[in-house]
This record gives C-alpha cells, sequence and structure tokens, in this order.
C-alpha cells in the first residue's frame, strides 16, 4: 500500500480544515498531526463526513476531550494517536 503523502506545512488555519470530510464517506485512514487548525470542531465535521474511518492520527493538535465525543461514534475506529494533545 502506497505511503500517504505528507503535509509539510502545519499552518493550516480551522477554516480551511473544517470541510476536510465533506464527499470523503469512504475515507478509512487520515492523519493531521501537528496540524495546528485541527480542533474539536474540525474534528467533529470530519467524523460527521467520514463514518468509516479506521485509523485517526491527530496528535500535537489542539483538541481536547470534546473531539473524543465525537470520535466514539466511529464504529470501525481501531487507531487513534492523541499523543501530545490537551485530552
Amino acid at each position: 500500500m502506497p505511503e500517504p503523502p505528507v503535509v509539510e506545512n502545519n499552518n493550516f488555519s480551522e477554516n480551511s480544515l473544517m470541510g476536510l470530510g465533506e464527499g470523503k464517506s469512504m475515507l478509512r485512514v487520515v492523519a493531521l498531526n501537528g496540524l495546528c487548525g485541527v480542533t474539536d470542531g474540525v474534528i467533529g465535521s470530519l467524523v460527521g463526513g467520514c463514518p468509516q474511518l479506521q485509523e485517526v492520527h491527530i496528535s500535537s493538535t489542539s483538541i481536547t476531550n470534546h473531539a473524543l465525543t465525537a470520535l466514539a461514534n466511529l464504529t470501525q475506529l481501531v487507531c487513534l494517536n492523541i499523543g501530545k494533545t490537551q485530552v
């Protein structure tokens, strides 16, 4: 399986990430580690648009416990990386 692309610039705003999951209902893996715009709202939006997610990597982001509430709705989630967050 090919490696996912790596984002070199981590200065994405919350607004630019809010639509990330739109039209991607079959997305299985997402890696947003270190992106400063990843917030609880972004995670809620992502979960709503991507219910098939199995792996979510969001370490070193500004998520809180509220993001976990949204992530709990991912019934196929098998891998969650939330290191270095406020959780």
